[in-house]
């Protein structure tokens, strides 16, 4: 097996053992929901996200083949997050960017592309596909969802990736606690090398503020602003 398929093996097997581990025993498959009882507009973007699935997991291909000729920029890479209930996803490089959220009942959103430009932190995302069943809020407050500007923010040895509508939340996170903290949070965190099938058990021991532009470092605490 090439260095790349073990690479892209690995990476699934931890994002599915992720997935996994509390949903046996809580969720239902999605043979266990009757269509009948679905809206119709959300079985028409379950069926728009099967058709898309093959591309996108050619397209994400490409992207880990590049990433397995080495990464070039502190950004590339691949994110993941997971509850053991849900688990999001992506691979991220020059080559272009693929995104899945999945959950017990299979895919809640699907979206891959192009990268169209890189600033410093922020890069900037051309959609080739993009569906999404479920945006609602939970429990008031902002689940990660895909942008076209997204930033890579480096915090205490960690990197999260953050939508651009979203870093005053991400930036108010810092220091707080309970429900508001990082610990509930749902952004995407930079898988390091070796950690492809274990990421999900490594906890995140943050410390100081993340390193945000400066636009944004008013929304800090402490600042100020």
């Amino acid at each position: 097996m090439s260095t790349l398929r073990q690479k892209l093996a690995a990476l699934t097997l931890g994002i599915s053992l992720a997935t996994v581990l509390t949903v046996l025993v809580t969720c239902h498959s999605s043979e266990d929901i009757e269509s009948d009882d679905m809206d119709p507009l959300v079985l028409a973007k379950h069926d728009s996200i099967q058709r898309a699935q093959p591309a996108a997991n050619l397209h994400r291909q490409e992207i880990l083949a590049g990433m397995e000729a080495g990464l070039h920029e502190d950004w590339e890479g691949s994110y993941a997050w997971s509850n053991g209930f849900e688990s999001r996803v992506m691979d991220l490089n020059r080559r272009g960017f693929c995104y899945e959220y999945s959950h017990c009942t299979g895919t809640g959103e699907l979206a891959y592309g192009r990268v169209a430009s890189v600033e410093g932190s922020r890069v900037h995302l051309a959609f080739l596909f993009r569906e999404c069943v479920d945006e609602s809020p939970r429990d008031g407050r902002a689940n990660f969802r895909m942008d076209d500007e997204l930033y890579s923010v480096p915090w205490a040895g960690e990197r999260f990736l953050v939508p651009a509508v979203l870093m005053q939340e991400f930036c108010e996170l810092a220091l707080a606690t309970g429900w508001d903290s990082m610990m509930y949070a749902n952004y995407p965190r930079k898988i390091r090398s070796g950690e492809e099938t274990s990421w999900f058990m490594r906890e995140s021991v943050l410390g100081g503020l993340p390193e945000v532009p400066p636009e944004f470092r008013h929304f800090l605490p402490g600042s100020g602003g």
